[in-house]
Parts: C-alpha cells; structure tokens; sequence
C-alpha cells in the first residue's frame, strides 16, 4: 500500500515535471505561476471547482488527455493508473472536492508551491517541480 500511495504521490508532481506548455516562457517567477495555475485551473476547473452541483472525474472520462501539459509518455504511464481504479485523485492526491488552491513560486528555478485547501481545516501543499523544453515550461 506504501508503494502505491507513493507511485501515486509522484503522479501529481510529475504532471507538471512532465509540463510541456508551449503557451509560457520559461523566464522568470511569474511563469512558474502561470503554468501551476494554468494547470489546476483546467484540472479543477473541468471537475466543478468551486464545488457545483454538477460534478465530473476528469481522470476517468479522460478530459486529461487535451491539457497540453503532458508529455506521450507521461500521458501513457497516467492511463495506466487510472485503469488501476483509484480510489482518490492523484493530481490534489486527495478524495475530499478541493474548495481553494493558490499557487507560490519558490526561490529554486524549476519549483512553485501549489496549496490546496478542502473545507476550512484541511491544507496541502505540493512541490511542484517543471521542466525547462525549447524554451517554456
């Protein structure tokens, strides 16, 4: 279970190892931000974020796959684990609906911070490190 949970950790931060975004110059801060939160806001935005009444798995009705922030082998490897049945999103790497995300670059090159908030109690951050390919993340 271990090894599964971690597999899965890595999952949520090789979607953005794996980033591939030719919309955002790999420059500076801002870019940083601006592919983590392009990311999530596609990611949780197709999922009904804020929470609705209308709720959808973009894992498993395979919205992913237009993104544009994967790469072919990366994409591959997430098909893989989605046809394992999971029982939590491995992108937030959580079960509970997400209520509010913000998104701090690191001082590190390649790195931003994205918090993900689920109700009033419950906080995660995730280090989000990207990659550098013909010039954007």
């Amino acid at each position: 279970m271990y090894k599964k949970i971690t597999l899965l950790s890595m999952v949520a931060v090789l979607l953005l190892v794996q980033a591939c975004s030719s919309m955002v110059p790999a420059q500076d801060a801002q870019s940083r931000a601006k592919v983590a939160e392009g990311f999530y806001d596609r990611y949780l935005g197709y999922i009904s974020y804020p929470a609705k009444e209308s709720f959808h798995n973009r894992l498993s009705e395979g919205a992913y796959r237009d993104s544009g922030y994967l790469l072919q082998a990366f994409f591959a490897k997430l098909v893989t684990l989605v046809e394992g049945n999971l029982f939590f999103d491995p992108v937030p790497m959580a079960q509970d609906i997400l209520s509010n995300f913000s998104v701090d670059v690191s001082a590190e090159a390649d790195r931003a911070v994205v918090r993900l908030q689920f109700g009033d109690l419950s906080v995660k951050d995730l280090l989000i490190s990207l990659v550098e390919e013909d010039g954007t993340w």
